[in-house]
C-alpha cells in the first residue's frame, strides 16, 4: 500500500499547485518550479510563499539535475562533424582543421586539400568549400566580412573578435564579445570567461570568482569541450571527489582526448578506476580517434586528389594511415611520412605479435578434435600423411587393432603403418614434392644432423614460408649460431616473433628474457601471458615469480592461470589419462573389459595395463607390494599405510602415509588428516589436519575439498565453506552437490552459484562414463563375490572409511536453524 500511496502523492503534486492546492483545470495552468521538476505552482505570488518550504528539496533536486547534465556524455566534441564529408572532426584544430572566414564553418585538412587540388588542376579561383564565395585575402576585407558576420550573431565570429581585443588587452570588450558567443553556446568562449574570472580580468564587474569560473567550466565542458572536463577533473581530486573526476576524464577520453587517457592510465594504476571501465575507455577513446581519421582514406596524402570513380587511391605500402593516388606521389611525400609510417610498422607489427592465438602450433588431434599437449612426446607423427595423433587416440586404435587381430594402420588415412627405412624415405621424397610442410621440416632436421647445414636451411626456410612454427625457431637458432648463415639478430627476432605467432610457447619465452633484459618488463609480461595462455608450464612459473616481485598485477596473474588451467584441461581426455599413466589405478570399466577377454581367450589373469600376472597368492602379492614399495610407488606405500591402518597398526599406517605424501599421493594426505583429527597414533592437531586436508584439495581431491567445507560451516564461514563445496562438486562429488542444494534451500548459496555447481557436477559425472564401465557395474551387481582382480582396482576413500565410525556428526545447513 506504500508504493501506491507514493505514487498517487506525486501525480498529485504534478496536477496541483504545490502551494494552494489548485487543481490544474481548462482555464489553469500550473508551471514547473523554475530550478527542479519536482513540484509546480499556479502563480509567481504561490511560488514565493511555498519557498521556504521547498528551498532546501529543490537545492537538492537543482544539483542533481545539474550533475545529470554535467556528467551525460557528449554526442560529439564541441567541433562537431565537418560539413563536406560529414566525419568528426579531429581535436587538434592547429593541425587539422580550417576555419573559413566567409562562413566560420570549421572545414576538416582532407576536404580543404581535396578542394584546393580540384582548384589546382581545373585552373579555377579559390573559392570556400562550403559556401563557394571567392576566398577573403586581405586583412580589410575580412575585417568588413568580420563586422557582418556579427551583426548576424554569428557566435563563431563574435568569439574571435573577443580572443582579438582580449589579446590587445581590451578585456572589458573582449568580455562582453565572449559573454555573447557564450550565450550563442561557443564552448570555447565559455572557457575563456572562465579564464577571466579566475583572473579577475574584465575590469569593473569582473572580479574573481570560484563559483563563475565552475559555472563556465561546465558549461564548456557540457558543449563537449575536453579542456574544462580535465580541469574540472584536477578541482575534484583536489577536493577528495575521485569518483566525479574519474567521470569527467572518462567523458573526456570518450570524445578522444589524449591527455585525459593518459590521467586515467594513472589512475588505473593507482586503483582509482576499475579495470571494466578502463578497458571501456581506451575501446572509446580509440573508436573516437579512428572516426577523425577516416578522411585521411578518402584523398591522397600527398597532392590531396578525392577518391572518385575515375581515380583510385591505394593504401601506403607499409602502414595503413595514408593512402595515395599514384606511386610518385608516395615517393614526394615519403620524407613527411616516413617517421610516421615506421611507428605505425611497429604498432601493427605489436598487435600481431600480441594477439592471443587460437590454439598452439600443434593445433588439435584429428581423430578426437582435442587440442594437442604442448609436450611432443605426448602426440605421435605418422610418416604416411604427417598428421599428429594424441597418445589417447593412438593407444584406442591399438587397443582395436589388437582386439579384432587386425594389422596395424594409421588411425587418420588408414594406410598400412610404414615400418622399414626406405619405405619411409620414399614416401618423405613423395610428402616433400606435395610441399607438405612437416615432412619438409623433418627432412631439414635430418640435415641439419649430419651437418648439411646449407641444405637444413633450404628446408627449414620453405617449411617457414609454408606456415610451420618448429621451422622458424630453427631458423633463429642458425642466425643466432651462424651455422649456414652469417650471424643476423634481426632475422634471429623475426623468426623468433613468427614462430610465436603461430602458436609456439618456447620462442615466446625468449622474446620475454630478451625484453625484460632491456628493461621492457610490460612487453615481457605480454608474452609470458600469451604463452602461459596456451597452457606452457614454465611461462606460468616465470609469471608467478615476476608476480611475486611485482612486475604482475594480481588480476592478469590471476586470469593467466585461469587460462593456463583451461588450456591444459582442454587437452585432456579419458584415453590420453589412460594412455600416459606410467602406474595408473584402472577403472572398473577396463579391468572388466580385460577380464572378459581373458575368459574369452582362455588366457591367464593380468593386469590390463602393465601386462604382468596377477599375483597368485598372498605371498606373491606381498612380494610384488614390498618391492613397488622400495621403488618408492606413492601408490604402493598408501595402500601398505592402509592395510596397516585397517590392522590398527597407527604408526606403521603413519610412516607409510607421510611417504606417500611428500611423494604426491592426495588420498595419503587424506589418511594423515584423519589420523591427526581423531589422534590416531599421534596427537591431535587441528593445524596439521587442516593442512594435509588442503593440501589433498589443492591436488583435487573432492573428499578433502567437502570435509574442508565442513570445517569452514562449523566455524560460520559460509562463503569459504560454499567455495570449498562448489569446487568439490565440480569435481563429482555428491555429498557437496547436496550440501550446496540444502545451503540454496536456506539462502547461503546464490542461485547462479547454485546452478553453475550442479551444471559441473553433471559434467564430471558424465566424463567418468563408458560403455565398459556401465556394463561393469551391471555386471557386478550380479556377482556374490567380486572376482579377485575387480577387488585390487577399487580405491578406498580413506574418509569415507573413517567414515563407517564417524568421531563427530558432518555440518550441515539445518545446524544453523
Amino acid at each position: 500500500m506504500g508504493s501506491t500511496d507514493d505514487a498517487d502523492n506525486t501525480e498529485a503534486a504534478d496536477i496541483c499547485c504545490a502551494s494552494c492546492g489548485i487543481a490544474e483545470v481548462d482555464d489553469i495552468e500550473l508551471k514547473n518550479c523554475d530550478d527542479c521538476d519536482l513540484v509546480r505552482y499556479c502563480s509567481d505570488k504561490c511560488q514565493e510563499d511555498h519557498r521556504p518550504n521547498h528551498e532546501a528539496m529543490c537545492k537538492e533536486r537543482a544539483t542533481e539535475l545539474r550533475d545529470e547534465i554535467l556528467f551525460r556524455q557528449p554526442e560529439s566534441s564541441y567541433f562537431g562533424d565537418c560539413p563536406i564529408c560529414c566525419l568528426p572532426v579531429p581535436l587538434d584544430e592547429t593541425q587539422s582543421n580550417m576555419m573559413q572566414a566567409c562562413c566560420s564553418n570549421i572545414i576538416c585538412k582532407g576536404c580543404t586539400v581535396a578542394n584546393m587540388s580540384r582548384e589546382v588542376e581545373e585552373n579555377k579561383h579559390p573559392r570556400c568549400v562550403f559556401c563557394r564565395r571567392s576566398i577573403i585575402f586581405t586583412d580589410e576585407e575580412r575585417h568588413k566580412n568580420n563586422l557582418k558576420r556579427v551583426e548576424a550573431n554569428d557566435p563563431i565570429v563574435i568569439f574571435k573578435m573577443g580572443v582579438t581585443h582580449f589579446r590587445d588587452g581590451e578585456y572589458e570588450r573582449a568580455f562582453e564579445y565572449f559573454t555573447k558567443a557564450a550565450d550563442l553556446g561557443v564552448a570555447n568562449a565559455h572557457l575563456k570567461l572562465a579564464v577571466m574570472y579566475a583572473d579577475g580580468l574584465g575590469g569593473e564587474g569582473v572580479e574573481k570568482d570560484e563559483e563563475k569560473v565552475t559555472y563556465h567550466l561546465e558549461e564548456a565542458a557540457i558543449a563537449g569541450h575536453p579542456q574544462p572536463r580535465k580541469n574540472l577533473a584536477f578541482h575534484e581530486f583536489k577536493s577528495g571527489r575521485v569518483d566525479n573526476a574519474v567521470k569527467h576524464l572518462i567523458i573526456a577520453a570518450n570524445l578522444g582526448d589524449d591527455d585525459s587517457i593518459q590521467s586515467l592510465k594513472t589512475c588505473y594504476v593507482r586503483g582509482h578506476v576499475s579495470k571494466h571501465n578502463f578497458a571501456s575507455a581506451l575501446r572509446a577513446h580509440q573508436a573516437a580517434v579512428d572516426a577523425t581519421k577516416k578522411a585521411a582514406n578518402i584523398c591522397c596524402a600527398s597532392c590531396g586528389i578525392a577518391e572518385v570513380d575515375d581515380i583510385e587511391l591505394k593504401n601506403c605500402a607499409n602502414c595503413d594511415l595514408v593512402r595515395y593516388c599514384s606511386e610518385i606521389c608516395q615517393q614526394d611525400h615519403r620524407p613527411n611520412h616516413e617517421a610516421m609510417c615506421k611507428k605505425r610498422v611497429a604498432e601493427l607489427r605489436d598487435e600481431i605479435l600480441f594477439r592471443q592465438p587460437e590454439s598452439s602450433y600443434f593445433g588439435d588431434c584429428p581423430i578426437c578434435c582435442l587440442p594437442l599437449p604442448l609436450d611432443p612426446k605426448k602426440s605421435v607423427s605418422y610418416f604416411c600423411c604427417s598428421k599428429f595423433v594424441c597418445h589417447g587416440c593412438m593407444y584406442a586404435n591399438r587397443m582395436r587393432e589388437y582386439k579384432e587381430k587386425l594389422n596395424p594402420i594409421c588411425p587418420f588415412c588408414r594406410r598400412s603403418i610404414i615400418f622399414t627405412d626406405e619405405e619411409r624415405h620414399k614416401n618423405n621424397l613423395k610428402r616433400v614434392e606435395a610441399n607438405d610442410p612437416i615432412v619438409i621440416f623433418k627432412m631439414g632436421v635430418t640435415h641439419f644432423r649430419d651437418g648439411e647445414y646449407e641444405r637444413a636451411f633450404e628446408y627449414f626456410t620453405k617449411s617457414a614460408d609454408l606456415g610451420d612454427a618448429n621451422a622458424h625457431l630453427k631458423l633463429a637458432i642458425m642466425y643466432v649460431d651462424g651455422e649456414g648463415v652469417e650471424k643476423d639478430e634481426e632475422k634471429v627476432t623475426y623468426h623468433q616473433e613468427e614462430a610465436a605467432i603461430a602458436g609456439h610457447p618456447q620462442p615466446r619465452k625468449i622474446l620475454a628474457i630478451q625484453e625484460f633484459k632491456r628493461g621492457r618488463a610490460d612487453k615481457a609480461v605480454k608474452h609470458l601471458i600469451i604463452a602461459a595462455n596456451l597452457g606452457d608450464d614454465d611461462s606460468i612459473q616465470m609469471l608467478k615469480e615476476m608476480y611475486s616481485c611485482g612486475y604482475v598485477s594480481k588480476e592478469d596473474f590471476a586470469s593467466a592461470l585461469r587460462a593456463h588451467q583451461a588450456a591444459v584441461d582442454a587437452t585432456k581426455s579419458p584415453q590420453r589419462e589412460e594412455a600416459d599413466k606410467l602406474f595408473p589405478t584402472i577403472c572398473k570399466g577396463c579391468s572388466f573389459a580385460n577380464i572378459m577377454r581373458q575368459f574369452d581367450e582362455r588366457s591367464a589373469l593380468e593386469c590390463p595395463f602393465c601386462r604382468q600376472l596377477y599375483a597368485k597368492s598372498e605371498e606373491e602379492d606381498h612380494r610384488q607390494k614390498k618391492k613397488r614399495c622400495e621403488a618408492n610407488d606413492p601408490f604402493a606405500l598408501r595402500e601398505e599405510g592402509r592395510t596397516h591402518f585397517v590392522d590398527g597398526d597407527y604408526e606403521r599406517a603413519f610412516e607409510y602415509w607421510t611417504k606417500a605424501a611428500e611423494l604426491g599421493d592426495m588420498d595419503a594426505h587424506c589418511g594423515l588428516s584423519l589420523m591427526y583429527r581423531d589422534g590416531h597414533g599421534v596427537e591431535k592437531d587441528k593445524g596439521k589436519e587442516t593442512y594435509h586436508f588442503e593440501e589433498a584439495a589443492i591436488g583435487g581431491h573432492p573428499d578433502a575439498r567437502h570435509m574442508l567445507g565442513c570445517n569452514e560451516g562449523e566455524n560460520i564461514r559460509l562463503d569459504r565453506a560454499v567455495k570449498h563445496w562448489i569446487i568439490a562438486a565440480k569435481l563429482g562429488d555428491d555429498e557437496s552437490i547436496e550440501r550446496l542444494k540444502e545451503g540454496f534451500k536456506f539462502g547461503y548459496v546464490r542461485k547462479e552459484d547454485f546452478a553453475t555447481a550442479l551444471r559441473g557436477h553433471q559434467a564430471a559425472v558424465d566424463a567418468t562414463k563408458s560403455p565398459q564401465r556401465e556394463l561393469a557395474e551391471k555386471r557386478a551387481t550380479t556377482w556374490d563375490t567380486p572376482p579377485q582382480t575387480l577387488k585390487k582396482c577399487v580405491v578406498i576413500s580413506y574418509i569415507q572409511f573413517a567414515y563407517l565410525n564417524p568421531t563427530k556428526e558432518s555440518f550441515t545447513f539445518a545446524h544453523l536453524r
